[in-house]
């Protein structure tokens, strides 16, 4: 398998575990141009420059060695089998050159888009070329036949095997406004970021039973990953209301995760766990979740 992926320079969670997914698995078949810097472990850019400060995907790979010279021409004579835009709307312009090439509809050819945009809209010029996959993805009218959906994962290398000696009750971090009105989390707690550190970040989690997450922008972030990667059980804020066709998937309140619409029933669902000694089921159901979404298994789906 060869494969081209079309980058764009800034960071993006799903273009970025796109890459590093499909690299982990496939090596130097795996062509992105251009190449992308922030994604190396030797990367120019120092991780304190980076988005959340280059928590969980970035400076993950090793630089290996691969030819990105004239990688257009070289799709336009045949060379490469799969082509994957990992940001469909970041990379229009280099989907518009192959386009015009007729590179994009050789039967020969597998196409596909990952489109990880916070809005819920669709380039349409895309949905009649490749498969097509949506993060934010929401049934309000119609989606095209065809169009699955997608979301975040998390390099399998940060996957915590061995889980800390739980000390805390709750992660430091929480920007859950509902759930300081529990006093604990009051006491224990930061609204504002608490680490700029990785490692001290993941410890925190890891020494927490539970942690705090809940819609942003949209619906998926890595705060979902994060937590259930270093095998603590997510307290989900409105869980419940997330759209049925829209990532996070498979997150399930009791099972794996903690849903709550506000802090009472936040501290009768914690009181619950605690009396019937269900926490042992919840964090291995939660770091269940996790293994099946790291970013090699996410390019196995986007492959399959």
């Amino acid at each position: 398998m060869n494969i081209l992926c079309l980058t764009s320079s800034e960071c993006d969670y799903l273009q970025d575990q796109t890459l590093v997914g499909l690299r982990n698995l496939h090596g130097t078949d795996v062509i992105e141009v251009p190449r992308k810097d922030i994604l190396y472990t030797n990367s120019a850019t120092p991780k304190r420059d980076l988005y959340g400060h280059g928590f969980s995907t970035w400076c993950t790979l090793d630089d290996l060695e691969i030819n990105r010279t004239h990688a257009m021409k070289r799709a336009a004579e045949g060379e490469f089998d799969t082509i994957v835009f990992p940001s469909i709307w970041r990379t229009i312009k280099a989907f518009e050159e192959l386009r015009d090439l007729g590179v994009l509809t050789r039967e020969d050819v597998r196409v596909i888009f990952i489109d990880g945009e916070d809005h819920p809209r669709l380039y349409k010029p895309a949905l009649t070329i490749g498969e097509y996959y949506k993060r934010e993805l929401r049934r309000r009218l119609w989606i095209p036949r065809g169009v699955q959906g997608i979301g975040f994962s998390i390099p399998h290398v940060k996957l915590r095997t061995t889980p800390l000696t739980k000390t805390r009750t709750f992660a430091t971090h929480a920007q859950c406004k509902e759930a300081f009105k529990i006093p604990e989390v009051r006491d224990q707690c930061k609204e504002s970021y608490a680490f700029t550190d990785e490692s001290e970040y993941y410890h925190d989690i890891g020494i927490s039973k539970y942690a705090f997450t809940m819609k942003k922008c949209g619906w998926e972030c890595m705060r979902h990953y994060e937590i259930s990667a270093n095998q603590t059980v997510p307290c989900f804020y409105k869980l419940h209301a997330r759209p049925k066709h829209c990532a996070p998937y498979g997150l399930i309140d009791m099972k794996n995760a903690v849903g709550f619409k506000n802090a009472r029933e936040l501290e009768r669902k914690l009181a619950y766990i605690d009396e019937h000694d269900l926490y042992p089921a919840l964090q291995a159901n939660a770091f269940a979740w996790a293994q099946e979404h790291t970013c090699e298994r996410a390019a196995e789906y986007i492959l399959r």
